[in-house]
């Protein structure tokens, strides 16, 4: 007898279970073998048989092979009741049996016979794809409050998939909504359409197709959805929203004339990119409007161009009077332009709208009478950046160098400076011991004075 068993358990994964007792193991207990087979008819391997006995207290556990067979060895004689768990540990099916005293007892699980793990089959694919269908839902819904539109609508769209009934028919609303607040109408509109051909009696899909038709300007169509639905279009509203589509649209033209008009500016193509901003510059409006005419006079300038800078600098200029910056390029412009008493007005209007910069605007007026020869006027213009910012230091130099242009030889054969000139070299060795005009400021003063100073203190 024990012979045949061993014969016929070989092969078979098992579990012994060791009864204190000094009787023979087979003398008081049994076993149980059996198979899983899946609803396709194939074998289940890695499922857990659960053996509670009944009536007295006893739990075993086994797990099929890889061929969905099982078998367990030493269960006391009694009634059981035999559950098939998955992977996951889900009960699937059960039996109840008795096992004898002897040769184990056969328990088959076949799921392609059993209409109630057949249920509980579907129950747990249904819950598994609902989980699969919430994350989706929820990860497109924070995309599309981070209007990132075209991944929440990309997103919705595999949630569609997955959806069914009611849930459907709210996420493919969704998916088109998402659409819609991208500005991809053409794909919002498809999306809706392909939902409608399914169910065209869907009040739901009607008013969102009908609120597309709108953000698109067609309220012909909105009208007509909407109608469709049993609605009565609020006209008012309608074209407010056409006037919102209209403007989305020529922000939408406005940014891809832009975009182009950037790429050849990085590409150092500033003559094509002053052209290009430009044709943007009759869809700008508001506050876009200065940026693009700054754009492209910053391209013309660039481009050597200075007449098309300086009145694209002068049109900024009206669309925002307060930005100091085409101020001070405008007044680089003029400078190139030779129109110097234009440029000085440029600089000083800067200045006055933009004090906490003023230094640098006055600086930039110096440099420019500096370099076209006008010492005074130049020396001036350091002055005033030295007073706006007392921490100027090469304003300071440069301010003794214009005065040097406006110094004199005594009879004796020495310079004689115009007053501020030693001052403003001793200025800048106070701020900038060691900085890039050092060397040359110690020599004028050695020149001017006499003397050489060796250590300056830092104001």
């Amino acid at each position: 007898m024990a012979l045949r068993v061993t014969r016929k358990l070989a092969g078979w994964a098992f579990a012994l279970v060791l009864v204190a007792s000094a009787a023979p193991l087979m003398a008081q207990t049994g076993g149980v073998v059996g198979t899983a087979k899946g609803t396709d008819g194939k074998k289940l391997p890695g499922y857990t048989v659960l053996i509670e006995r009944q009536g007295m207290k006893g739990t075993y556990t086994v797990k099929t092979n890889k061929k969905g067979g099982f078998v367990y060895i030493g269960l006391p004689v009694g009634d059981y009741k035999l559950t098939l768990k998955d992977p996951s540990g889900h009960a699937l099916t059960y039996t109840q049996q008795n096992v004898v005293m002897g040769d184990p007892t056969e328990v088959d699980f076949n799921l392609a016979k059993d209409k109630g793990a057949q249920q509980v089959l579907q129950a747990l694919k249904s819950q598994k794809q609902f989980g699969q269908l919430k994350d989706l839902y929820d990860k497109a819904t924070a995309l599309y409050n981070q209007r990132k539109f075209p991944e929440a609508a990309a997103t919705y769209a595999q949630a569609v998939a997955l959806a069914t009934g009611t849930n459907a028919e709210v996420i493919v609303i969704k998916e088109a909504a998402a659409y819609d607040g991208g500005q991809q109408y053409d794909k919002a509109v498809a999306v809706l359409q392909q939902a409608l051909q399914a169910d065209p009696k869907s009040k739901n899909l009607h008013i969102a197709l009908g609120n597309v038709y709108a953000d698109m300007g067609n309220l012909d169509a909105a009208k007509k959805e909407l109608s469709i639905a049993g609605q009565t279009a609020d006209i008012k509203i309608l074209e407010q929203r056409e006037k919102v589509a209209k403007e989305n649209q020529k922000f939408s033209n406005l940014k891809q004339v832009f975009t182009a008009a950037d790429g050849m500016y990085n590409q150092g193509q500033y003559a094509q990119a002053g052209a290009l901003f430009e044709k943007s510059i009759p869809i700008a409006t508001g506050k876009n409007l200065p940026i693009v005419l700054g754009r492209a006079a910053d391209s013309f300038d660039k481009a050597k161009q200075y007449p098309e800078a300086a009145a694209d600098y002068e049109k900024a200029i009206q669309a925002d009077p307060t930005n100091a910056s085409f101020y001070n390029n405008l007044g680089n412009v003029y400078g190139k332009l030779g129109k110097l008493d234009l440029a000085i007005q440029q600089y000083e209007k800067a200045a006055q709208v933009d004090p906490p910069n003023a230094a640098n605007y006055y600086f930039n007026e110096g440099a420019l009478m500096e370099n076209s020869g006008k010492f005074a006027q130049a020396a001036a213009a350091f002055k005033k950046a030295t007073v706006a910012n007392p921490k100027a230091a090469n304003a300071y130099y440069l301010e003794a160098q214009a005065l040097m242009g406006e110094a004199k030889i005594g009879p004796d054969g020495k310079v004689e400076p115009v007053p501020g000139t030693i001052e403003a070299l001793q200025a800048y060795l106070q701020i900038a011991p060691t900085g890039q005009y050092a060397s040359a400021a110690q020599q004028m003063l050695q020149t001017l004075t006499g003397k050489v100073q060796t250590q300056y203190k830092k104001r």
